[in-house]
């Protein structure tokens, strides 16, 4: 079974209606024979986009991390301080915020292939010699 590391970008497509693309859909559609896994901050980025949705109604943020379990991803523990520090200059050095460093490092260390709608981020994974799925309509 293929493992894939998926960023925020890629769950909010499947979570949230106003993120949504054909392209994520279609890669979800075709995952059977894929496993999901992410970096710590992963829980981070996409909870707070939870959280920012549900505020009008607390039932939203029970529905969403239901609908978010289905999905089965493997979230790796957080890393410490010493490595978040040391992703500033490898950021830096490819033009990625350290949440996205967190996503290449992660499908590096893991030898995985990287799944996002973060032009940046594929731009990188693919110059880092990481297979991508780009999940942005209308992409090149």
């Amino acid at each position: 079974m293929k493992i894939v590391t998926i960023d925020a970008s890629a769950a909010a497509s499947w979570l949230f209606p106003s993120q949504r693309t054909r392209a994520a859909d279609m890669f979800l559609e075709a995952s059977a024979d894929r496993r999901f896994a992410a970096p710590g901050v992963f829980a981070w980025e996409i909870g707070n986009q939870i959280a920012v949705r549900a505020r009008r109604d607390e039932r939203e943020a029970g529905r969403l991390l239901t609908q978010l379990e289905a999905f089965e991803i493997d979230i790796s523990p957080p890393v410490g301080a010493e490595a978040v520090f040391a992703y500033i200059g490898q950021g830096l050095q490819r033009n990625l915020t350290l949440f996205d460093t967190a996503y290449l490092n992660h499908a590096l260390a893991l030898g995985t292939s990287l799944a996002s709608r973060d032009r940046q981020l594929l731009d990188a994974a693919v110059k880092a010699g990481v297979e991508v799925f780009d999940l942005r309509d209308g992409a090149a």
